[in-house]
């Protein structure tokens, strides 16, 4: 297991440190008035400490022979989630939210969390619907309506 925690520890710190970098470079402002980059900072820098962390004590239990191999097995799940969400990402802007959200928490519930179709579904659309009230309405965030329905609009 904490070789598992090592890769992906050391994945997770490569990808804070450039977020981190990339939000830098943007602009961070002042905690008065934060530039555009200030969130995006903060939280991937947050994220580096607990990966960095995370790979510190993984590194050492490694490094004392308590870490197992891994299999092409355990590969399979991670790699099938990091594909979910490219698409996810890739499918955002085209579909929307609402759409895209329920879609991927669908799959998450039904191919990993073993839950029923129904279930799944049910659970689904209240995930959705609760995030999409808590961004949209609660915190006034402008999310991405889909152009895919401007398209299907008549007339």
């Amino acid at each position: 297991m904490e070789r598992h925690n090592l890769y992906s520890s050391s994945l997770l710190l490569a990808m804070a440190s450039l977020i981190c970098y990339k939000a830098y470079r943007i602009g961070l402002g002042r905690p008065d008035n934060p530039g555009e980059g200030f969130a995006p900072f903060w939280i991937s820098f947050v994220l580096a400490l607990l990966s960095a962390y995370l790979l510190f004590g993984s590194y050492l239990k490694v490094m004392k022979g308590r870490g197992g191999p891994i299999g092409v097995a355990t590969w399979r799940k991670p790699v099938y989630l990091l594909f979910l969400l490219f698409l996810y990402a890739f499918l955002l802007r085209f579909l929307g939210f609402l759409a895209v959200t329920f879609l991927l928490m669908l799959f998450l519930l039904y191919s990993f969390g073993g839950e029923s179709l129904r279930k799944s579904l049910l659970f689904s659309v209240l995930i959705s619907f609760i995030f999409y009230f808590l961004f949209a309405r609660g915190l006034q965030l402008p999310l991405p309506t889909g152009l895919i329905w401007d398209y299907l609009k008549p007339g």
